[in-house]
């Protein structure tokens, strides 16, 4: 067994960007794990709403299934809790079929706490 395994991975959230514009402020968010980049999230705040809305999620296929989603989704949470925000919003769909289908991913989020309709889930800050 080599030492890279047996040490933690270098995992990373990085800013990527950050808009404002009329009243909505976009940031995009990128994860990296031992410099690589895992996948990205795009998350929007609305002045007028206590609404965190999570535009994407993106994992690479390579590092898909292993957690890295989740994460992303917890740090989600920090930020809406962290901005005093009291629900995140999401619209549940796939745009990639071969790695999961829409009715799973919409299985996964109620799994991690996610209800509501086909269309749109949501969860209490």
């Amino acid at each position: 067994m080599s030492e890279r395994s047996l040490a933690p991975p270098n995992i990373e959230l990085e800013e990527s960007y950050r808009i404002g514009r009329e009243g909505v402020e976009t940031v995009g968010l990128r994860l990296v794990v031992d410099n690589d980049k895992v996948g990205e999230m795009v998350v929007k705040m609305r002045a007028d709403k206590a609404t965190l809305f999570i535009d994407e999620i993106q994992i690479e296929k390579k590092y898909r299934r292993k957690g890295f989603g989740t994460q992303l989704l917890r740090h989600a949470e920090d930020i809406a809790k962290g901005c005093r925000l009291t629900r995140i919003e999401l619209r549940p769909f796939t745009t990639d079929e071969s790695s999961m289908s829409t009715p799973l991913l919409r299985q996964w989020y109620s799994k991690i706490g996610y209800s509501g309709t086909r269309n749109s889930m949501y969860k209490a800050c």
